[in-house]
């Protein structure tokens, strides 16, 4: 039995030993990929697939390839690009003697009261979640500003320039000279709230506890910082973004240098002493809050374990922060989802790379219910019933988001602001500006349209006069949704209104009071009415999508097959059900018509 086993495992290292062979002569002839970056906004699946050159500097370390080559990318409902990071361990901390070893190639007077404060490594569990690509900009802050919801940052220069915030030059900056609770205002109004400090470490270091994002050597083609900490006159912040070789291993930039980042938690320097084991929160109370990365004008903090602080009420030119957000629902992506979905858009030797290493924790499920969540029940797909594709086009726009039907035509809106009128021939007969930016789910009453915008999450209903949209009503989508989800979708009963956003479904009077509510099974993707129930949406990564009738109370009634990869929107028109979605991951958005017959 034991000389069989050996014989099987000897035939499976030569395979692998071949097919290794195989893969590198495909990575010496092929060109590095080239970035693959499909978009859908408030959607779970945008995917970006980065390439790393053949030829690493020799001061970074290269983490596994399934964090280097597949990392998961969403817009929120801002536009703002997040990247995800899965559920699972990291080593959280320093030890002592590398620490400070590290911090006195720079600072000579440096000791272990400096770094005192990261020990002991300590291994931490984090739920999964999304954290901000880049540090939160000044034009990306300004919006917020815009809406009456943040305060302006409390000076408008910055290190080397008199007009620093305002100044379109510096747009794409990092916003500076705001404090705590500016940065966690503007987060709130994403969505979403600041990292906790594990969030904000396991983000910048990976599972692999790497001494800075890139690796185990500071190097001025990895960040934005000074040579010399008590030289930085002519030091200041750079373009977000723009040191690609120092990206972590989830894909965020500038975790290291440009400025340092507020976190959520209050600050203790023996917190790691007793801190808990699974999704830490630092101290209940404190004098002092957190700060990451270090910045443009020194160099001994920028490894992704060290600790610093200041008071919640301090604004300084060299601090800023970004954003994060917890998974609340999400497709499952598991490691053949992965591969099916990039073998075509990848060159030969990213593919390659990614058979080898498709099994990494990084591709593991990013679904997790809420706790409270109530299942309501879910029959297996009916054999009995027909769902036929009659016909396709394309839909109109850069980003289409939302579709209803008036009984005669479509109604499109799209993420730019405008909205589509559609023959069901597919021929655009009209555009008009929506009411307000970012419109997503839309539907028809037979007298007007109700709109839901993630600008300021309001729902509006409004009339098209004379080529003009007119706004007839408006309030704020119900407090337990507000900035909650990745998918919005409504529909129209004859009575009162049905809003979906990511697992909650709510159906709302027409001045907004919650009449009732379900929860479903999975992230709603589409949402409409075709009469008697109401027809639920549900993507199912890598296949295609699902159909559910159910009822008021949320009961699932059935289950059908999709012939639709991904489900933007639902609309029912004369007895067909056409949706919006597409064919593939970043593929175009596509109207579909579909016939279900029994």
């Amino acid at each position: 039995m034991k000389q069989s086993s050996s014989r099987v495992v000897a035939v499976i290292l030569a395979i692998i030993v071949i097919f290794i062979v195989v893969i590198a002569s495909l990575i010496s002839t092929g060109s590095p990929g080239t970035p693959s970056i499909m978009t859908s906004t408030e959607s779970l699946a945008v995917l970006t697939f980065t390439s790393i050159p053949a030829t690493s500097p020799a001061t970074k370390t290269v983490v596994s390839a399934a964090t280097s080559f597949s990392l998961i990318e969403i817009r929120d409902s801002k536009g703002i690009s997040m990247m995800f990071v899965p559920a699972g361990e990291f080593p959280m901390g320093s030890d002592l003697n590398a620490a400070l070893a590290e911090c006195k190639k720079f600072r000579e007077d440096c000791d272990e009261g400096w770094v005192i404060n990261e020990v002991p490594i300590h291994i931490v569990y984090l739920d999964a979640y999304y954290i901000d690509k880049y540090e939160i900009t000044n034009k990306q802050y300004s919006a917020c500003v815009n809406v009456g919801v943040c305060d302006l940052p409390t000076e408008s220069y910055s290190n080397t320039n008199t007009h620093y915030y305002g100044n379109t030059t510096f747009d794409n900056h990092p916003v500076i000279f705001v404090d705590w609770d500016r940065a966690r205002r503007y987060c709130e109004w994403r969505g979403g709230q600041l990292p906790t400090e594990a969030q904000w470490e396991k983000a910048a270091r990976g599972t692999d506890g790497l001494m800075y994002p890139w690796g185990e050597s500071l190097d001025l083609n990895y960040a934005n910082y000074s040579e010399n900490s008590n030289n930085w006159a002519n030091v200041d912040t750079t373009v977000v973004g723009n040191y690609i070789d120092g990206r972590s291993p989830y894909g965020v930039y500038d975790m290291a240098g440009n400025v340092f980042e507020w976190v959520a938690d209050w600050y203790s320097d023996t917190y790691y002493l007793n801190s808990p084991s699974s999704n830490p929160k630092g101290p209940d109370t404190g004098q002092l809050r957190v700060l990451r990365g270090g910045s443009w004008f020194d160099n001994y903090k920028l490894r992704s374990a060290n600790r610093d602080y200041s008071e919640p009420s301090d604004a300084y030119n060299g601090i800023g922060f970004r954003c994060a957000r917890l998974i609340g629902g999400a497709a499952t992506f598991s490691p053949t989802s992965i591969a099916t979905a990039t073998v075509s858009s990848l060159s030969p030797t990213i593919t390659a790379t990614l058979q080898v290493f498709v099994t990494s924790p990084i591709l593991q499920t990013a679904t997790s219910l809420p706790t409270d969540t109530a299942i309501v029940n879910t029959p297996q797909l009916s054999p009995t019933v027909q769902v036929s594709l009659i016909q396709s086009f394309p839909a109109p726009g850069s980003q289409a988001e939302g579709i209803t039907s008036d009984g005669t035509n479509l109604w499109l809106t799209d993420n730019s602001g405008t909205i589509f009128k559609v023959a069901q021939s597919g021929t655009v007969l009209d555009s008009f500006s929506a009411p307000e930016v970012t419109p997503q789910g839309i539907t028809w009453d037979g007298s007007s349209f109700w709109l839901f915008t993630t600008n300021q999450f309001f729902i509006y209903q409004f009339q098209i006069i004379g080529g003009n949209t007119q706004t007839i009503s408006s309030f704020r989508s119900p407090a337990e949704v507000v900035g909650g989800g990745l998918t919005q979708d409504m529909a129209w009963d004859g009575d009162s209104l049905w809003y979906a956003n990511q697992f909650k479904v709510y159906d709302l009077d027409t001045s907004g009071n919650i009449l009732g509510s379900f929860t479903a099974p999975k992230n709603v993707a589409g949402l409409d009415w075709d009469g008697s129930n109401l027809w639920l949406a549900y993507n199912d990564f890598p296949n295609n999508s699902t159909l559910n009738i159910v009822n008021r109370t949320g009961q699932t009634l059935e289950t059908y097959s999709s012939p639709i990869f991904q489900i933007n929107g639902l609309a029912w028109a004369d007895g067909y059900l056409w949706v919006l979605g597409m064919d593939s991951l970043g593929g175009s958005p596509t109207i579909y018509k579909l016939s279900i017959s029994n």
